[in-house]
């Protein structure tokens, strides 16, 4: 396994052996809830050979309240029911793309909101093998990137709500070799492990 799969900030051990869900994320000892939330959410599945494909790209709809109700903007904004909507995510690479992005931004900052690095870097940030940087990878990931980005939040008080993607856009050229994600930045939490905070969030 190379370094870069041992130095991922993530623990895939602890799963419900009921459900097959995995029920805790250790990023690291510091970490904030919002990442882990997602997770026991159940909004990331393990891939199950027997579940078909309409079954698989059916779009689900989650009560994410409880999880998401403690988010910065749900509480200055006094929202009070946060549903989240979209095509089920899976474990093997959904999840590791996700913990890619939260990686990238964490180690490589994002400017106007956007992180952009080299496609071969963000495919080691997700734990992939670089040297397998071929068509079929490259599908994975363009794919995973296109769900993510289809995740829709919808935050709600009696008066007022506000609707936003889990990701706003992601681009990449392999020509090029460059990916830019853009982040929803009232959602800053979401994407951040370590020591929190809106300043280590954005960099203007």
């Amino acid at each position: 396994m190379t370094s870069e799969n041992n130095s991922l900030p993530l623990n895939l051990q602890e799963v419900d052996k009921t459900t097959g869900e995995v029920v805790k994320l250790d990023v690291n000892s510091t970490s904030t809830v919002q990442p882990v939330a997602l997770m026991r959410l159940g909004l990331f599945v393990p891939t199950l050979k027997s579940t078909s494909r309409s079954k698989a790209n059916r779009k689900n709809v989650t009560d994410a309240t409880e999880e998401l109700v403690q988010l910065s903007i749900a509480k200055s904004e006094g929202y009070t029911d946060v549903k989240i909507t979209g095509s089920r995510l899976d474990m093997d690479t959904d999840f590791k793309v996700w913990l890619g992005i939260i990686r990238s931004m964490s180690e490589c900052g994002v400017k106007s909101d956007t992180l952009e690095l080299s496609f071969v870097e963000f495919v080691k940030m997700c734990g992939f093998d670089s040297r397998r940087s071929n068509k079929k990878m490259r599908d994975r990931i363009s794919n995973s990137l296109f769900k993510l980005a289809s995740v829709t939040l919808k935050f709600q008080s009696e008066t007022k709500g506000w609707t936003t993607h889990l990701v706003q856009s992601a681009y990449y050229d392999i020509n090029e070799d460059i990916v830019e994600i853009k982040a929803e930045p009232k959602l800053f939490e979401l994407y951040h492990y370590g020591q929190a905070g809106p300043a280590s969030a954005e960099s203007h």
